[in-house]
């Protein structure tokens, strides 16, 4: 109930900066280094055109010296809004919100737009900044600002990290099938056609990447080596597949350059995915304690990962007036083209969070297989469009539209997933 009248109260706020209240608005462009504010009345006088902030403590303490002055004269409530750059708005969001102030952002996609609306244009300057977001203040197009602190703040930055290393895996792997199988060894991708970050690949672009180096060994100096000498069970039928495949293979004779490439490759795609699982079991540890983190997993097809991106990117789920709004936010949302007689195709408009949208659509592909009511959700999807170019993709799509609409419900009412969520016609 307190989450609600907070954002209750939110939603009045933006009323009432639409209704022209009478307040102090302040539009702050942020930097790295040197902050520039713009100060106006909601009338439109401009109180103070422009005004520096330091990113330090005294230029932090001169700021709300300032603006306290102000309103101190006035009589008027403050409200400061900023278009979040890295990480740079922090501190001083913070800081506001700790002295008082009421502090809001501004998404970066409309203030881009509405600074289009402007006089001068064309300028990119920061005092025209500042002024951009004091006129989106007036037009009440704001946002929440969550403060950088908590359990959720903690496990979305990790979230990004696993990001970061899960392209680095996909370039290493590409790297791998793209660039040293088709010269050394083009028959050993067929060994591993899911996977190129299996052990067993890796030790042998490690020890020997070629087939012409692999034929010059006995199989058992083949298998000693690239089975560091262990215990191999099952995987011996398939060492010896690949020794016999070396013995005809087309690849060529490689260099030192070349192996010391492999080498590399090899030790870093192992070493991401060592610190990827590291990762994950650190951002379920964080997670664990919060209901809303174990209850989406009882979704089909939604693990550790995916119910984390679940939690840290759609945040506090009482923030939203509608699933809609999710929808949106992930990108998944449908956008048409229209004009006079013409209609356009309906297409996800993609301008949402990409992490979030992946993490829908690999549930999807996952619980299509799984789930019998998800697969038949797909299948009806694909009904007298199969032969369509991108239906299956589009089958998907919908279904991964249909589990973030299932994990917002599930996280905002705090509720085990029941078949019942996914039932056409069911209200969320």
């Amino acid at each position: 109930m307190e989450k609600r009248e907070e954002i209750l109260k939110f939603e009045e706020l933006k009323a009432s900066l639409r209704r022209g209240d009478p307040r102090i608005l302040v539009g702050i462009d942020i930097a790295k280094d040197f902050h520039v504010a713009r100060v106006e009345h909601s009338d439109g006088r401009v109180l103070v055109e422009k005004m520096g902030v330091e990113n330090s403590r005294p230029g932090f303490d001169s700021f709300r010296e300032r603006i306290e002055e102000l309103r101190g004269r006035l009589g008027l409530e403050v409200v400061l809004a900023f278009e979040p750059s890295g990480g740079y708005q922090k501190l001083l969001g913070d800081f506001l919100i700790q002295s008082g102030y009421l502090v809001v952002q501004v998404s970066g996609v409309v203030a881009n737009r509405n600074r289009q609306t402007l006089g001068d244009a064309w300028l990119k300057t920061d005092p025209q900044d500042a002024r951009n977001l004091v006129d989106l203040l007036r037009q009440g197009k704001i946002l929440r600002y969550a403060t950088g602190a908590g359990f959720m703040e903690e496990a979305k930055r990790l979230v990004q990290c696993d990001r970061m290393l899960m392209y680095e895996s996909n370039r290493l792997k590409v790297r791998i099938r793209n660039r040293l199988l088709p010269v050394a060894f083009p028959e050993l991708e067929g060994f591993f056609p899911k996977d190129a970050s299996h052990p067993d690949l890796l030790a042998i672009l490690r020890h020997c990447p070629s087939a012409k180096e692999i034929a010059t060994l006995s199989e058992e100096e083949f298998v000693g080596l690239v089975s560091g000498g262990g215990r191999i069970g099952g995987r011996i039928r398939r060492f010896r597949s690949i020794y016999q495949t070396a013995q005809k293979s087309i690849g060529m004779k490689v260099e030192d350059g070349f192996r010391w490439e492999a080498r590399w490759v090899a030790d870093r795609l192992q070493t991401v995915v060592r610190e990827r699982k590291e990762l994950q079991t650190e951002i379920s540890r964080i997670l664990s304690p919060y209901l809303g983190y174990r209850l989406v997993q009882t979704i089909p097809g939604v693990g550790k990962l995916l119910g984390a991106i679940f939690v840290v990117e759609i945040g506090d789920p009482w923030g939203y007036r509608h699933w809609r709004q999710v929808m949106k936010l992930s990108g998944l949302n449908l956008a048409v083209v229209e004009s006079g007689k013409f209609s356009g195709t309906p297409r996800i408009s993609r301008q949402g969070k990409g992490i979030l949208r992946w993490a829908a659509y690999q549930a999807a592909v996952v619980a299509t297989t799984k789930d019998p009511l998800f697969h038949q959700i797909y299948q009806k999807a694909l009904e007298n469009r199969a032969t369509q170019k991108g239906a299956k993709k589009r089958a998907l799509v919908k279904v991964a539209a249909k589990i973030l609409k299932i994990a917002f419900a599930i996280l905002r009412d705090q509720i085990k997933y029941a078949p019942e969520l996914a039932s056409p016609g069911q209200a969320l």
